[in-house]
């Protein structure tokens, strides 16, 4: 069974001793870019973990073309940092002073000495961010690390698609991403040709695999469920999806590491010390990249939310329009839905949700029912409303609608 769903099943200690014997080790652009951020201990680290498996390195031309775009604005985001926290330090710290402008003449508070602890403490921190500013490496260094990484790589990197190559991929991409197909989706937000940059890659190893006959190992801080396989919240492996496609499409295996994971292993496999402080920075970094991931998929959430309330709404609207043809609608009472098809499809997948809940959650259901019924009644009525009964009317129909979704859709998640 395990040959037939391999995407599901971790490598064994012989598999992963084999696949570390014959791989090549890709490196993402994002990990190349961390060597501008690292301190100098942790960038050492990787440089050293990285060069001895230089002969065995490779990276797909898009990560190439990605690297030497952003290098140097993650440079500069690094160098400009001092200021910028010293003058959000300064905003802040004038905020707070503000705040006791209202009480200079009470009893016991002490306008003016709070306001120079404030100044004293504001001070402190900046002139430490000044201290810090003066010890960063110069415009030279970040050269330096430049070269060096171009040093490592050397000559082991892909070829550079034809734009008819370009094409034909961005078109897979497309009806990739509708379906939720790996990698890349999460990237669907993304502006022109930055969209399908994990598809590209993912296609250049994929070639790669296939051309040389090896496996590949790799090493990303892309931590999105684009990549990864989750469960509760915890990574367990590379998508299946991702490790059956390559399997299939190059007769070959494939496997992940983030940074950390990755730097790790290594010391286990070459039986070298590694640099806990290097491992500590690097896990510290990949901590605050999932608090941030977690927070835009609940951006992403909240959004589509709020996309599909706007457009029940105006869903309504455009049949209460066609019950009342005479009526010449403003602006601000309706907008006519652009893809009725689409959205009535969203909406039935929406009310279908519920039949595949965990049925366990019985004690919720006789809510669950009153409320759906409670909905279907309001609209019904939002359908058959007319400007006779008066604006508030709707609204105050609609404003009760979509309290009872939220409630509706609150126990579903619940359930």
């Amino acid at each position: 069974m395990k040959s037939r769903f391999v995407g599901y099943y971790r490598p064994n200690d012989a598999e992963f001793k084999a696949l570390w014997d014959q791989c090549l080790f890709v490196p993402d652009t994002n990990v190349l870019l961390h060597l501008f951020r690292y301190g100098e201990n942790t960038r050492n680290q990787v440089f050293e973990t990285f060069n001895a498996f230089k002969s065995r390195l490779w990276i797909p031309y898009q990560v190439g073309l990605e690297f030497h775009r952003r290098w140097r604005e993650i440079d500069y985001k690094n160098r400009s940092a001092y200021k910028d926290l010293t003058d959000k330090l300064t905003t802040a710290g004038n905020s707070m002073k503000a705040l006791f402008n209202d009480y200079n003449r009470h009893q016991l508070i002490d306008a003016d000495a709070e306001k120079a602890a404030i100044d004293k403490f504001i001070s402190e921190r900046c002139r430490r961010l000044e201290e810090l500013s003066n010890q960063h490496p110069n415009p030279d260094d970040a050269l330096g690390i430049l070269n060096r990484i171009s040093d490592l790589i050397g000559d082991q990197v892909g070829e550079r698609l034809t734009e008819k190559e370009l094409e034909a991929i961005y078109k897979e991409g497309e009806s990739r991403y509708k379906r939720k197909i790996p990698p890349g989706f999460r990237d669907a937000s993304k502006q022109d040709a930055d969209v399908y940059g994990d598809l590209v890659i993912w296609k250049a190893m994929l070639s790669k695999a296939k051309a040389d006959q090896c496996p590949i190992i790799f090493v990303t801080d892309d931590l999105k469920d684009d990549w990864w396989h989750e469960f509760k919240g915890e990574k367990v492996g590379p998508r299946p999806e991702l490790l059956e496609e390559f399997r299939w499409e190059t007769g070959q295996s494939f496997y992940m590491y983030s940074l950390g994971s990755f730097i790790e292993q290594a010391g286990n496999y070459l039986n070298k010390v590694i640099d806990e402080s290097a491992i500590k920075e690097i896990e510290e970094d990949e901590s605050a990249q999932k608090a941030s991931i977690s927070l835009e998929k609940h951006l992403d959430d909240v959004l589509a939310q709020e996309d599909m309330n706007n457009n029940l709404r105006d869903f309504y609207l455009g049949i209460i329009a066609k019950n009342n043809p005479d009526i010449i609608w403003n602006d601000s009472y309706f907008s006519e839905a652009k893809d009725l098809k689409n959205f009535r499809w969203a909406w039935n997948e929406h009310l279908n949700n519920k039949q595949m809940l965990d049925t366990h959650r019985a004690a919720l259901d006789n809510e669950l029912l009153f409320l759906e019924h409670r909905e279907a009644v309001l609209q019904s009525e939002l359908a058959q409303w007319t400007p006779q009964k008066g604006k508030l009317s709707f609204d105050a129909i609609w404003k009760e609608l979509n309290s009872i979704r939220q409630r509706i859709s609150l126990i579903r998640h619940k359930k």
